[in-house]
């Protein structure tokens, strides 16, 4: 997806989640904070993942939001990490280009560490402390252009290039109280194209 189009789509989502949030009460401070792992996505990476964010938020009973003044909603940010120094560049990669010749295109491949934004916002499902919720944001990387050689097996970088990456998935979760500690534990599971499956595990106040 080109840049432009991330950026649109990103900043309808920001927009909106605005209208939403002016919409919402001051007292949203029953935050908790979460961090997880990641394994998957469209590059196959590895990563780390940390969430702050506040699960106790109600609409004013007013205009349009009024109608949902009995439901909770969910709200966070999260800041995440990729990890591709394991991916499909070998270590003995040429960092030039491959001169003109007998040669096979690999196309491109992710190197090093994305980093992204993004956000999440969800409904408590018919008062169970159970929490389904949207994802999207952006992550930014680098990608190498590979190529090798049909005669000596040599690997070579071509290009390389930061890209930006459009990240939108789900999310579902659960906030509990754990036995009579009132510690209060949250374990979430997202799901996105970025960071494939990830499983987070937190607290909360």
């Amino acid at each position: 997806m080109k840049k432009k189009g991330i950026i649109l789509i990103l900043g309808i989502f920001i927009f909106l989640l605005g209208i939403l949030i002016i919409s919402i009460p001051t007292s949203i401070f029953a935050g908790y904070y979460s961090i997880g792992l990641s394994n998957g996505g469209e590059d196959n990476g590895r990563g780390l993942s940390l969430e702050a964010g506040s699960r106790d938020i109600y609409f004013r009973d007013t205009g349009f939001f009024g109608r949902f003044k009995e439901n909770r909603f969910l709200a966070a940010v999260i800041l995440t990490a990729l990890d591709h120094e394991e991916g499909d560049i070998p270590s003995d990669t040429i960092v030039d280009p491959y001169p003109p010749g007998d040669c096979t295109n690999l196309g491109n491949k992710p190197e090093g560490i994305e980093s992204g934004i993004l956000g999440k916002f969800g409904i408590e499902l018919f008062g169970s402390n159970v929490y389904t919720s949207i994802l999207q944001g952006i992550t930014h990387g680098h990608e190498v252009h590979l190529m090798q050689s049909n005669i000596t097996g040599d690997y070579y970088e071509q290009s390389s290039d930061t890209k930006l990456y459009y990240l939108y998935g789900i999310s579902l979760g659960y906030f509990t109280e754990l036995f009579d500690w009132k510690l209060k534990l949250n374990i979430q599971i997202d799901y996105d194209n970025r960071r494939g499956v990830t499983g987070l595990i937190g607290w909360g106040w």
